[in-house]
């Protein structure tokens, strides 16, 4: 076995002889060999130009280039290399990395030439270098190759590194930018979601998929017609119409169907996505859920039809009230001349050839004194209607007083049990009426006739809806229940009659709107109670439904007076 230490004398010596050579030839004062390479030039003066053209290849590529031995020593380096460590090849070469660098740095360069060798391939490191001269740091990729010789013997580690600090530092910006927009997208208020031009989600942020009412990942990848198998097409051809035109759209008005059932209104806008070239390929769309903001237009509309139909109120129940006055009296003068002995009707019948006890006799019998007090009662009635009449077209405080509302409601079924077109139709008592008040719940404010009328018109409706239910096998039954929801107090009337879809809700508190046949209804019932809750009361009420699901009405009226 050779000296190791004379072994590597002897290297450093053929290396500074070649270096000189190389000198030489940059300098000219070696005859260089102008001639191509062919097979009749000699084989050692090819094999010295080839050298040399690998000389200077490795020391004109920009990238740091460098060979040590198995031990560590530099046996060859570019001018990439000289300028990173601030000193030439000949003051390099036979050096160590600890000759020019801190130990610890050294220690971690000769660590990846170990694992290297190790490995017997390629390794990739990522390193941060300073140069000596200028001070800069840099983050260099490095490439570490052991080098083998024809026998296979080990002649060391090459190593080639790249800077790649602008690339790290645009890789980490761009991160920083993208998790800052991924943050954005994902947690922005308004729903965003983009598709391919194939109609699938590519992505979907939170707010989408609250409002579609499924998890992200249930939606990224799947096709619209997976997510909204009825709705699908009608989604698609917004899509379409902006993949084709590579117009956006913007305003579309859509109506979706969440996994919980219920309808959602939404505005889109719809913006084509397109790739370097221009092409598109996919939909952008911001959508807001709008479906409260349309409750409220909803309720403002229905607000000012209720508004124009007590000024209707108001003014029948003052155009009635006058001729219904003299009918009263009338009536009421007619029953003393027919019935009251005065000496002034004595008169009369005598003069007329007849006593008057003979015509009462003869109205006695033909029925004539039941006929006027029928009258009398009917019109009584009436004129109790013009009274209602005109405190429903008005706000009434007078009357406001603290009411029990769950005694109203059992006063209320009591009522219902028996009215007498009621039992005509149905039987009321055959519908089962559950309770669930909260006993806790304090005295409400309101106007009790007001209120128990509405909470009988709202049985009445029940009990008609649900002789369908029971022609199809199902008991009615009505559910009564009483809450209070902060200051609010909550009553909910609730059926499993047949229900009723999405239109039918919206117009169910409008002015002559009824879904019973000819004869059947006013249309005034709800509207009337729409009208006691909101207007005279300062409450609200709403309903929901679904077809074969029955219906669900709340009622919710403040605890503290309204002004």
């Amino acid at each position: 076995m050779p000296d190791t230490a004379k072994t590597k004398k002897q290297l450093i010596a053929e290396l500074e002889a070649t270096r000189a050579r190389i000198l030489e030839l940059e300098s000219g004062k070696t005859q260089r060999c102008e001639a191509p390479f062919d097979k009749n030039i000699s084989t050692g003066i090819t094999h010295q130009r080839s050298a040399d053209y690998l000389r200077y290849l490795v020391r004109s590529i920009p990238d740091l280039v460098w060979l040590k031995d198995p031990d560590g020593l530099y046996l060859l380096c570019n001018q990439a290399f000289e300028r990173l460590f601030g000193a030439t090849e000949a003051e390099i070469l036979g050096k160590t990395d600890a000759d020019f660098v801190p130990k610890e740095l050294a220690e971690f360069f000769r660590s990846n030439d170990r694992k290297a060798i190790a490995a017997g391939r390629p390794c990739v490191n990522e390193e941060w270098l300073t140069f000596a001269r200028d001070g800069y740091q840099g983050l260099f990729e490095t490439i570490k190759t052991p080098m083998y010789d024809h026998a296979g013997s080990l002649i060391g580690v090459l190593g080639i590194a790249r800077d790649i600090t602008d690339r790290k530092r645009a890789f980490e910006e761009l991160s920083r930018v993208t998790n800052e927009l991924n943050t954005i997208f994902d947690n922005v208020p308004a729903t965003i979601w983009y598709k391919d031009d194939k109609n699938n989600f590519i992505r979907v942020n939170k707010s989408a998929a609250m409002l579609i009412g499924r998890k992200v990942e249930e939606i990224a990848g799947h096709s619209t017609g997976e997510i909204f198998p009825a709705e699908a097409a009608k989604y698609y051809a917004d899509d379409l119409e902006v993949i084709t035109s590579g117009q956006p759209k913007i305003g579309i008005i859509e109506t979706a169907t969440a996994k919980d059932g219920n309808i959602r209104y939404v505005s889109t806008d719809k913006l084509p996505i397109r790739d370097p070239h221009g092409n598109v390929t996919g939909v952008l769309a911001f959508a807001v859920d709008i479906t409260e903001l349309k409750r409220m237009q909803e309720v403002m509309i229905q607000t000012e039809k209720m508004m124009s139909l007590g000024g209707l109120a108001a003014g029948m129940a003052h155009e009635i009230n006058n001729p219904l006055s003299a009918v009263m009296q009338s009536i009421q003068v007619v029953q003393n001349r027919l019935s009251k002995d005065s000496s002034v009707n004595l008169a009369a019948a005598e003069a007329a050839g007849c006593s008057f006890e003979a015509i009462k006799a003869f109205l006695e019998a033909r029925g004539t004194y039941s006929l006027l007090e029928g009258a009398r009662e009917a019109g009584s009635r009436a004129a109790k209607i013009v009274v209602s009449m005109l405190e429903f077209s008005r706000k009434s405080e007078s009357n406001t007083v603290s009411v029990d509302i769950n005694t109203l409601l059992d006063k209320s079924v009591e009522l219902c049990a028996n009215d007498y077109d009621l039992k005509k139709k149905y039987d009321f008592r055959k519908i089962a009426i559950e309770r669930d008040f909260d006993v806790h719940l304090p005295p409400v404010p309101c106007t009790a006739t007001q209120i128990e009328q509405v909470v009988m018109n709202l049985l009445r409706n029940a009990a008609q809806a649900m002789v369908i239910s029971e022609k199809e096998g199902r008991a009615p039954r009505i559910l009564l229940k009483t809450t209070r929801e902060g200051d609010t107090a909550c009553i909910v009337v609730q059926d499993n009659g047949p229900g009723m879809d999405t239109a039918t809700q919206r117009k169910i508190f409008e002015p002559f709107f009824t879904t019973k046949g000819v004869g059947g209804g006013t249309g005034l019932g709800l509207s009337v109670s729409y009208f006691i809750i909101v207007n005279n009361h300062g409450g609200t009420l709403e309903v929901s439904s679904a077809p074969g699901a029955g219906a669900r009405f709340v009622i919710r009226l403040p605890l503290a007076e309204q002004s």
